[in-house]
Order: C-alpha cells, then structure tokens, then sequence
C-alpha cells in the first residue's frame, strides 16, 4: 500500500459541477467527470499540510481558482 492510496482512495468525491473545496476537505480526491471550476479556500484558513487531489476524467477542461 503506497502513500498515495492509503491518504486518497478511501475518500473519493465525483464532481460533475463547479464546487468549492473547504477547509474539512482535507485529503480528498475529487474525480472530476466534466469541465468545471474548482475553487479553493484561503490558505490562510486551511493551515498546513491541507492537500486535495483533482483527477481530470473528462474531456473538458479543469480549472482550478
């Protein structure tokens, strides 16, 4: 079991709509199925060590604000 599966498998998220990640989000993988935006907190309000993975599997485009 690598790093990547035990912190991001088990918390899966499809998104198919712009979404905006919050602060209890930590650690998710968000399988993105269409073009969207992803809109991400403050840094300020997340702290350290905050980290999200976003999978583009569609054909449009990702947009990460």
């Amino acid at each position: 079991d690598n790093g990547f599966t035990a912190q991001f498998l088990s918390t899966i998220d499809d998104k198919a709509s712009t979404f905006t990640v919050g602060a209890a989000d930590d650690g998710k993988f968000y399988n993105c199925t269409s073009a969207l935006t992803v809109n991400l907190p403050p840094a300020a309000s997340v702290g350290e060590g905050f980290h999200i993975a976003v999978f583009n599997n569609s054909a449009g485009t990702i947009t990460i604000d």
